[in-house]
């Protein structure tokens, strides 16, 4: 599956066409069986925290650029009150994208990146609808993973490896190879 995107970039560049690049080797090496297992155990800890595109929710939309752009238009729709307040300045919106975190009741105060306007129109949301901070801040992060999976996955590797003799050589394995 590499071969031909390497082969695609060799011959760009120099500048020949695809049909007099070499040809392919007739015999393509096979993955280690510890390598096998480091992908297997990185794909189960992926399958465990990142919502799959398309996945519903209990609150009408589903992880998608649709349910995105829904939250987005949440943000823009739905105040701040008295009521959820609270709740909503005990959220922790911290992105790897940039080290703001605390929402503000005074929304002028808050991140303007897409990412942090989405995830402040989804606490609005649930707050509003009577969901609690915690309830509120387990959705905030499963959209987080959504939608930064590759850090997301990155720092769970780490922690559980800290922890789990398992994951902790699959990791090894995986930078070894230069794969993580």
């Amino acid at each position: 599956m590499l071969i031909p995107q390497f082969i695609a970039t060799i011959s760009a560049i120099s500048d020949l066409p695809p049909s007099s690049a070499a040809p392919l080797p007739s015999v393509i090496p096979t993955a280690s069986p510890e390598l096998v297992r480091a992908r297997a155990v990185l794909a189960r800890v992926r399958e465990e925290i990142i919502p799959r595109e398309g996945q519903s929710t209990n609150y009408g939309v589903t992880f998608s650029d649709a349910g995105y752009e829904t939250l987005i238009k949440w943000n823009e729709q739905i105040k701040v009150d008295a009521h959820c307040a609270n709740g909503y300045e005990s959220l922790n919106l911290l992105l790897p994208c940039c080290d703001w975190a605390m929402p503000s009741r005074d929304e002028e105060k808050n991140c303007a990146c897409g990412h942090h306007q989405a995830l402040e129109g989804l606490s609005k949301k649930l707050l509003h609808d009577g969901w609690d901070s915690h309830a509120t801040q387990s959705e905030v992060t499963k959209w987080t993973r959504f939608l930064f999976p590759v850090e997301a996955l990155t720092q769970e590797m780490e922690r559980r490896a800290q922890l789990d003799p398992e994951i902790k050589q699959a990791l090894d394995e995986l930078i070894a190879r230069g794969e993580c």
